[in-house]
């Protein structure tokens, strides 16, 4: 709802042009990364499988992760398949580790922000340096059981920032997962990204978002 809702905070501050023009900004995105979807839906490619572990390494235990709703919306609108959608009964919830090496996914995504001492979470965010975020993306995919998804074994194991879920920067993470979905696509979330800071927010934008 991030349209409506930017259209609705417009109103109330007295920001329309603002809020259209970043609406118009967002629409724009997510039609480019439907287009994107759409051209692979017609050349017959399979929709990746994915599973997206929600603050992996920080919460307690595996697996957490996204049922319907937040990240797990994002994954299908960028044209992959949420495996925990369906196994999860609402928004997000637990699956055992068992379970996920049962069905292994084709791409799995770690979430994270900042880390607790003493857990290897994944540090993402503004102010992360992207060897930081990297070096904590390792430190999550060297679990036992997570290092041996196939995904992870074949470099197919990302990084993204946790608090996408309940932003408006939340097209930024839809075309990202797209983007890693559809690697030959002409999709560039680093550069929407850029224009985000420099036409939108105006502020400092330094940081690692999200990381391979």
């Amino acid at each position: 709802h991030t349209v409506p809702s930017m259209r609705i905070l417009g109103q109330a501050l007295g920001r329309e042009r603002e809020a259209q023009a970043y609406t118009d900004f967002y629409n724009a995105r997510l039609a480019a990364v439907r287009q994107t979807v759409g051209q692979a839906q017609a050349a017959g490619k399979p929709r990746p499988s994915v599973f997206v572990e929600l603050l992996a390494g920080v919460w307690p235990a595996c697996c957490h992760t996204t049922g319907g709703g937040g990240l797990g919306d994002m994954v299908e609108a960028a044209g992959g398949r949420n495996i925990a959608a369906g196994v999860v009964p609402g928004a997000i919830g637990d699956i055992s580790l068992e379970a996920l090496l049962s069905t292994p996914p084709d791409i799995y995504v770690a979430t994270g922000s900042r880390s607790e001492p003493g857990r290897p979470g994944l540090l993402a965010g503004p102010g992360i340096a992207p060897g930081q975020a990297r070096d904590s993306l390792g430190r999550v995919l060297a679990r036992p059981g997570i290092r041996d998804l196939e995904a992870v074994r074949k470099g197919q194991a990302h990084g993204l920032w946790h608090a996408f879920y309940n932003s408006p920067y939340n097209i930024i993470a839809v075309e990202a997962l797209a983007k890693w979905f559809h690697p030959d696509s002409d999709l560039q979330p680093e550069v929407s990204m850029q224009r985000l800071y420099q036409d939108f927010v105006r502020l400092d934008g330094q940081g690692s978002y999200w990381i391979d």
